[in-house]
């Protein structure tokens, strides 16, 4: 096995921009030279036009826009999650709208292979559509042990779903049979790149979410090669892209830290490594008004890159990009005053004290192994109620709905439907709890996981928590926007993208989700916070 080790220095540390903003999306695009291969003006929110992409946000704060892409020869289709639809371009040129809608999934994201259109639903269902329009729809959720997808990828006949299970993600390998026929998956550790090549992200140390050594391992076949990162600061992921002309490797690389009011800065760049092990060439990831999960992928041995801006959304040729040598780095993170540890100021634990494991034991006891019935009387019209999406009909579901106001525990939840009561509500108009529905809301949903007895609000949580630095986050911390959303923390998986537990709205899920969020979102927004009563 060859071991290429990169002592990253502070001066050879990423950088996005000359300057960082904390809490605000970016509004501009860069100024550089290239052209981009496809460029889209964002259109008018206020005319809701299907050929158009534009950006929304909803109460949580989650922003809606460009969400993925996928390109096929000349195609290339944009998923436009404003409204549920792909668009489908050509030498720039807007051909065709696909409404997802009409499939009944919401789509998260997009692979193209051999012609096909393969779009992934939060249900882990999968609409394949064909160059001449046949259309198939095949669930993998009973395969794949997790909602939360970090990558799909469909390449040469086969499709490869990985999520964060294990300690450098799983992959779920399905050969694709005949409509409707699923044959039980391969499953391997790590994730999948092209032509047969998987790679392993390791984040060396105790904590696999974030640490200040990474190695990524890239398997192809019985050779395996070695790529050792190290930092002044803290390595939450990063995604092996392939090689350049120069046969360099393509290694993307997330660094973050807290500054001094605990925000989450973060910095993103492409680099490539010759084969003696050193970095060349080094790419800046220009700033994002959107975050995107997997906004760099290669395809047919292209790089290409998906950028979102204020007014804008470009995907360019990374090797058009502008580079900088790996010598000539200074990092933004250099001029950031870190944060503390923590701002307990001394806060004691009190005797009824809860556990990480008791945390996340009660967060998963409200996600898929929470079973219930619903009935035609839990459906019925009611005034300042709406339907959580994800709920058809009559029948047996589960996950906690999502409800506004609503700080039900599982009891109290049966029960209430059990009395006629509706269930969930995603109605946020109201100024407060509706009367006889059931379900949690996002503060509801950790107040429950915390262990406390009543609800605290976004805005209140700070009276039983305190803020802590980014690099002392653990499981069953939570992130929290006063005002808008939170989020109870799971891990940080091998690409650097958040893995949570949250009662949430967020792409239709409307109930209680295990959730992937790009870096960049949660930066833009949440600050990481600790409950006051937890033990360990």
């Amino acid at each position: 096995m060859l071991r290429k080790n990169l002592k990253i220095t502070v001066a050879l540390l990423l950088a996005m921009l000359s300057a960082i903003s904390v809490g605000v999306h970016a509004t501009d695009l860069p100024d550089t030279e290239y052209e981009p291969i496809l460029r889209i003006t964002m259109g008018n929110p206020d005319s809701r036009n299907a050929s158009e992409l534009w950006y929304s946000e909803d109460m949580e704060g989650n922003l809606y826009g460009a969400e993925d892409f996928a390109v096929d020869g000349s195609i290339i289709y944009v998923l436009n999650s404003s409204n549920n639809t792909v668009l489908k371009y050509e030498e720039q040129r807007l051909v065709s709208t696909i409404d997802v809608a009409d499939y009944d999934i919401t789509a998260t994201m997009l692979s193209a292979d051999n012609g096909n259109l393969y779009i992934l639903g939060t249900d882990l269902s999968v609409v394949k559509i064909t160059e001449n329009g046949t259309v198939t729809t095949t669930n993998y959720a009973a395969f794949v042990g997790d909602e939360a997808v970090t990558d799909f990828i469909v390449d040469d006949n086969t499709m490869y779903i990985s999520t964060p299970e294990g300690d450098y993600d799983t992959t779920y390998a399905f050969e694709l049979l005949s409509a409707g026929r699923v044959d039980g998956p391969e499953i391997f550790e790590g994730r999948y790149f092209d032509n047969g090549i998987t790679y392993i992200v390791d984040k060396v140390g105790d904590n696999k979410s974030y640490s200040k050594t990474c190695t990524v391992t890239v398997i192809d076949g019985n050779s395996e090669e070695e790529y050792t990162f190290h930092s002044d600061y803290w390595i939450t992921g990063a995604v092996f892209l392939g090689y350049d002309e120069n046969q360099d490797a393509r290694i993307k690389v997330i660094e973050v830290c807290s500054d001094e009011d605990y925000n989450i800065v973060s910095t993103e760049t492409i680099r490539t490594v010759s084969s003696s092990g050193d970095t060349e060439m080094i790419y800046e990831v220009p700033a994002q008004y959107k975050s995107i999960i997997n906004p760099s992928k290669v395809i047919d041995g292209e790089l290409y890159h998906l950028s979102s801006y204020s007014d804008a959304v470009e995907l360019t040729d990374v090797a058009a990009m502008e580079a900088v040598s790996a010598s000539a780095y200074e990092s933004p993170l250099d001029t950031v005053a870190l944060a503390a540890e923590e701002a307990n100021d001394g806060i004691s634990l009190a005797a009824s004290s809860i556990t990480r494991s008791q945390i996340m034991s009660n967060a998963a006891s409200y996600h898929s192994s929470f079973s219930w019935t619903c009935t035609s009387t839990n459906l019925s019209a009611m005034t300042n109620w709406t339907k959580p999406r994800y709920i058809g009909s009559a029948g047996t579901y589960t996950c906690m709905p999502y409800c506004w106001g609503g700080f039900s525990n599982r009891s109290q939840f049966t029960t209430g439907l059990s009395n006629g009561g509706r269930v969930g509500n995603i109605n946020t108009s109201t100024g407060s709890h509706v009367s006889n529905t059931y379900g949690l809301d996002c503060s509801g949903y950790v107040s429950r996981c915390w262990g406390l007895a009543e609800k605290y609000g976004t805005w209140t949580l700070s009276e039983v928590s305190y803020e802590i630095a980014f690099s002392s986050l653990k499981q069953g911390d939570a992130l929290n926007d006063p005002g808008s959303h939170v989020m109870l923390f799971d891990e940080i998986n091998s690409s650097g993208n958040y893995v949570l537990y949250e009662s949430t709205t967020l792409n239709s899920y409307d109930k209680v989700a295990h959730t992937i969020r790009g870096t960049s979102s949660v930066e833009n927004n949440y600050t990481p916070i600790r409950f006051n009563n937890v033990s360990n």
